[in-house]
């Protein structure tokens, strides 16, 4: 029987430039030929200069703080880009870090206990749930 990946564990693009992430986000939306899938995706080429964007900055979460030495280079990002034109403005994300911490772990945890029996998904979760006690414990926020 042919499983297919789990798109829950699938990396996101990084890159130091834009121009790579054509590469990147061309890798990742090509499906691999022992998928056998008929899909593809064709992603547009940007053509927008950097004056017609509209960047939101999340730089802070009270569950997940930045260390120094990254809340500087996004302020001088965010310097650049504004330098350069662009309007940049900070927002929230959509959903708090602890709550999209949760509900990957529920994911996570479903996705990697769906091919096991009742017993040793019950031993997994009650594992999970002693660890996010004690990680909830240590981390105020994360309940």
């Amino acid at each position: 029987m042919k499983q297919a990946a789990p798109a829950l564990v699938t990396p996101g693009p990084l890159a130091r430039h834009p121009r790579d992430l054509d590469l990147l986000l061309t890798a990742l939306t090509t499906p691999a030929p022992a998928e056998e899938t008929p899909w593809h995706v064709d992603l547009p080429t940007a053509s927008k200069g950097i004056k017609e964007l509209r960047i939101a900055i999340w730089a802070e979460d009270p569950n997940r703080p930045v260390d120094h030495e990254t809340a500087h280079t996004l302020i001088t990002l965010e310097e650049a880009l504004i330098a350069a034109g662009a309007l940049v403005r900070h927002t929230p994300g959509p959903v708090g870090f602890a709550d999209s911490t949760r509900l990957f772990e529920k994911l996570l945890h479903a996705t990697a206990t769906a091919t096991t029996n009742d017993e040793t998904a019950a031993t997994e979760l009650a594992a999970t749930r002693q660890l996010q006690d004690t990680s909830c414990s240590a981390a105020p926020g994360l309940t």
